[in-house]
């Protein structure tokens, strides 16, 4: 499929415990490892493309910040009952949250659990409010799919204006905004961020029409977002169809850093033609990637 999410790559030090770790949450292996990379899904469903995650091996990768910093920091999984899930992989796979669970008085009960991977990334499971959870697990029941299952991305920026007109210019359209007064700060402990003296300045839910993962481009106030070498550590991949046209809409949108194009060789896929661009000078890259241009 094209216009769509494809995948997200997160890179880690040593591939093999990593999957051991993201196997936990439910990710699927998909075929073999190639090039010190490793695809990954949620279960299959009927409902289409399940954005995958590529782990890809660095070694001397540079250590990974605060999850407030700049950069894309955070995977989410959604899962309809968040504290089952949670008791789960502490009592089957010895897995401890970052920080005590929260569960929000200002969200009606909505649930957060969040881990760090063997470097440090941060993946969490979401219970969403009981209106809204409802209707996902009816949603998820006709389409077959699987929980916990991916549901967003967190892409930390340092204008939001900015990164939301970026994100809307590449087709993304508005699930939700979430300004400042709006924000369910009752979950940020489950983080390890105090709620007392945290400030988030705005965020916004988005995704492709075609597409049912979200990207989320988040602004925080406090703690301040730094930008250091972890925020070209994990890139989000768009399928398109002509590669070359897409860099130059980036171009003309404002994206900046253009890397041209060049075939890469993905698990699976073989040699396809890939570029790139980013959001903001050094941080958050974003790739076009075209699965039918291959290089046999």
């Amino acid at each position: 499929q094209v216009d769509i999410i494809s995948h997200v790559t997160i890179t880690v030090k040593n591939i093999d415990k990593a999957l051991t770790f993201y196997q936990k949450f439910g990710l699927e292996i998909v075929g073999e490892k190639k090039n010190g990379c490793q695809f990954l899904r949620s279960r299959p469903s009927k409902s289409g493309w399940p954005t995958h995650v590529l782990l890809k091996e660095d070694e001397n990768m540079a250590s990974r910040g605060n999850s407030s910093n700049i950069g894309m920091t955070r995977l989410c999984m959604y899962c309809p009952n968040a504290k089952a899930e949670a008791a789960r992989l502490e009592k089957q796979c010895g897995l401890t949250p970052m920080a005590p669970p929260a569960t929000s008085k200002l969200a009606a009960g909505a649930y957060i659990a969040a881990y760090q991977d063997p470097d440090g990334f941060v993946i969490y499971i979401l219970q969403l409010p009981p209106v809204i959870n409802i209707a996902l697990r009816c949603s998820h029941w006709w389409n077959k799919v699987k929980t916990p299952n991916m549901f967003h991305w967190t892409v930390n920026v340092s204008d939001i204006k900015a990164g939301m007109a970026i994100f809307e210019k590449l087709g993304f359209v508005k699930v939700t905004d979430g300004p400042a007064d709006k924000v369910v700060y009752d979950l940020l402990p489950a983080f390890g961020i105090s709620q007392a003296v945290s400030v988030v300045e705005h965020y916004r839910l988005c995704k492709l029409p075609k597409d049912s993962f979200v990207a989320t481009v988040f602004k925080w106030g406090t703690p301040k977002s730094e930008v250091g070498a972890a925020a070209l550590l994990n890139t989000m991949t768009i399928s398109v169809r002509d590669v070359p046209e897409a860099l130059e809409k980036a171009k003309a949108l404002g994206m900046v850093e253009i890397e041209s194009p060049k075939y890469v060789d993905l698990p699976v896929f073989g040699k396809v033609h890939v570029g790139a661009a980013y959001v903001e000078s050094g941080a958050n890259r974003i790739e076009f990637c075209c699965f039918t241009n291959k290089l046999e």
